[in-house]
């Protein structure tokens, strides 16, 4: 067994190349949001290793979804989730997985927004 090499005469013998990869360590959390209908939220997370994102929706029903980009969401995979046109459709909890390299983990990292919900004051932004 030869570590690291993939070159070699035998023809009977075999390689294994290592390849080593870190778990990813959330170095930023996104701020929970309070929004109007109509406005744009956006939730930013950073996470040191990571190579693949997915963010993920849970609403008030406790139904979870993998968010797509489209009809509203943009940067689905990716450290920067962009919510446009909010209702209140879009009010529960926000998460973003990650994953490093290729190898996935069974307890990915993950970020966990506080609910989003909305203001109910005079006051228009």
């Amino acid at each position: 067994m030869q570590l690291g090499s993939t070159t070699g005469t035998n023809t009977g013998a075999g390689s294994i190349t290592v390849l080593a990869s870190l778990p990813p360590v959330f170095t930023q959390q996104p701020a929970s949001l309070s929004l109007y209908p109509g406005q744009t939220g956006q939730f930013t997370a950073t996470a040191q290793f990571a190579t693949n994102y997915q963010w993920w929706f849970t609403n008030l029903s406790n139904v979870g979804i993998q968010l797509a980009d489209g009809a509203g969401i943009a940067g689905s995979q990716t450290t920067s989730l962009t919510v446009s046109n909010v209702s209140s459709a879009n009010v529960g909890t926000y998460v973003l997985i990650v994953g490093a390299g290729r190898f996935y983990h069974e307890q990915p990292g993950r970020v966990d927004p506080l609910v989003t919900g909305f203001r109910h004051d005079d006051h228009h932004d």
